[in-house]
């Protein structure tokens, strides 16, 4: 198009194609700004309090075992049996014993079972982790002694003494009848030891000859 055109012209007309396309392009330009979306915090959840269940505390035992028994201390208890001819019961318990709390809530609220106690024994109850003396007359005589000195395999146990204090063996191959026994057991028991019945057959035997 811009032949036989002379050279100065050529480079004229350049030079104002070059300004109107210049001014076409950097006329007002309109910049359309899209608005960044407010982000909205998510509410803050709070996480709802938990309240740890209540703490049940088993209950422990730390002194003579409440029921309608009349425990004696040792020394009377010894005392009494030469004097009136009665046998001796000893209970031997400890802390934190759930056969032991057994024991006492139920074998020792029976009425039957604290009738033939109190008519024909002597109640002594001997905590067998106490190292305090349970004798005034012999201070070396503690729960722990007790405990060896009847080899106790655990609690609750029971120990039987004649009217002179001499052990009365009631299970064989022990000094003591261990572990736990419901009342009707625990009252043939008695009767097994206080009518002397130890002394012509076993205690197997004496409950076979009561059914």
């Amino acid at each position: 198009m811009l032949h036989g055109v002379p050279m100065r012209y050529k480079a004229l007309l350049t030079l104002i194609v070059i300004v109107l396309l210049a001014g076409c392009v950097g006329g007002d330009d309109v910049s359309t700004t899209t608005p960044s979306p407010t982000t909205t915090a998510a509410p803050t959840t709070h996480s709802p309090t938990t309240t740890s269940p209540p703490t049940t505390q088993v209950p422990t035992t730390t002194a003579a075992p409440v029921s309608p028994i009349e425990w004696q201390s040792y020394d009377d208890a010894l005392r009494a049996a030469q004097e009136n001819d009665t046998y001796v019961y000893i209970y031997l318990w400890r802390r934190n014993c759930p056969y032991c709390d057994l024991m006492q809530s139920d074998t020792f609220m029976d009425e039957e079972v604290t009738t033939y106690l109190g008519e024909h024994f002597e109640s002594v109850s001997v905590n067998i982790w106490s190292s305090d003396p349970i004798s005034e007359e012999n201070p070396e005589i503690t729960g722990r002694y007790i405990e060896s000195k009847y080899r106790v395999p655990g609690a609750p146990s029971s120990v039987f003494l004649s009217p002179d204090g001499s052990l009365i063996k009631v299970v064989p191959g022990y000094d003591v009848v261990p572990g736990y026994k419901p009342p009707y057991e625990f009252r043939l028991m008695l009767e097994y030891v206080s009518t002397g019945s130890y002394m012509e057959m076993t205690f197997e035997q004496y409950v076979n000859s009561q059914q």
